[in-house]
């Protein structure tokens, strides 16, 4: 065959083989979707403190639960209730955060079950 001929049909290949994996990773997302939805549960918030920790509120029925998640494990911090979440938004309408000092004892409290 010319060389010509050969470029062509090389680049033919070539083409076939993208639109394949192109086809086929469509293909495969679509499989995954259905995996990561849930009736139950919702990530309401995320905050990525290194490469691999993150801290989530995970509202999982009434309950919403705060979740320290590791590349290799998950730990429950704690319950928050509707009162511990404030919206951290900016401008006028921002509310003050509460010292870290009272967040800790109310922690603390919770841990030990006191009230």
């Amino acid at each position: 065959m010319p060389d010509t001929v050969k470029l062509i049909v090389y680049i033919a290949v070539f083409a076939i083989v993208l639109y394949a994996a192109y086809y086929f990773t469509k293909l495969m997302a679509s499989f995954s979707g259905g995996f990561s939805k849930s009736k139950h549960l919702k990530v309401a918030d995320k905050l990525v403190l290194s490469k691999d920790k993150s801290l989530i509120i995970v509202k999982a029925g009434q309950k919403d639960l705060l979740l320290c998640v590791t590349s290799s494990s998950v730990q429950k911090i704690c319950e928050l209730d509707g009162a511990d979440l404030i919206d951290l938004g900016d401008g006028e309408n921002a509310q003050t955060l509460p010292s870290f000092d009272h967040l800790f004892t109310k922690i603390k409290k919770a841990h030990r079950g006191e009230k």
